[in-house]
């Protein structure tokens, strides 16, 4: 059963204001001025973890966090960049040089805040449209969403709203994607 048309229309409204919102809380943090843009790239639906596990591309980095209920696991949301745009965000809110080599010391912890920002920012805008409330944990370096949905071949289907932002004049380009439980959604 796919989500209402009004229900859909709903959340990717949310989904758009919170992805906004998130992206100038990060331009708060940058120490120049600028102007990024937001692309909402998909809402779909996913059944499996065969579907799920390409949402995490080889050669990125990609920061989540778990979303839970009463210690149940429900979903994920994530951060994904490329190196190339991890070294480049990490140096600027470090002002240092990319190739500086401090940078490969303290940007898992640099990238870990500013997805703990950004996730929340857009979760907090998607809560009305959730019928339990989500709690999220510490966010974390994911290398496959098999640490996500260990012990599953299927899932209960998924939702999934990803979009992705860019600031062209910093050469940042990072990608928001949350995967909530169809069955949890208004």
């Amino acid at each position: 059963m796919a989500l209402k048309e009004e229900s859909e229309f709903h959340l990717v409204s949310s989904f758009t204001e919170g992805v906004t919102a998130a992206v100038g809380n990060l331009e708060e943090m940058l120490p120049c001025s600028s102007n990024a843009s937001v692309n909402i790239k998909q809402t779909k639906e996913l059944h499996s973890i065969k579907e799920i596990s390409g949402l995490c591309p080889s050669g990125s980095e990609t920061f989540a966090l778990n979303l839970s209920n009463h210690g149940q696991n429900l979903g994920v949301a994530t951060l994904i960049f490329t190196e190339e745009n991890s070294n480049n965000l990490a140096a600027i809110l470090m002002d240092i040089e990319p190739t500086d080599p401090e940078l490969q010391e303290d940007k898992g912890d640099i990238l870990c805040e500013v997805s703990n920002i950004v996730l929340n920012t857009c979760l907090g805008y998607l809560a009305d449209d959730i019928i339990v409330p989500l709690l999220t944990g510490v966010p974390y370096s994911l290398k496959s969403f098999t640490e996500v949905f260990p012990d599953s071949d299927t899932i209960k289907p998924q939702v999934l709203l990803s979009a992705k932002f860019a600031n062209e004049s910093l050469a940042i380009l990072a990608e928001v994607s949350i995967l909530l439980p169809r069955h949890l959604l208004k």
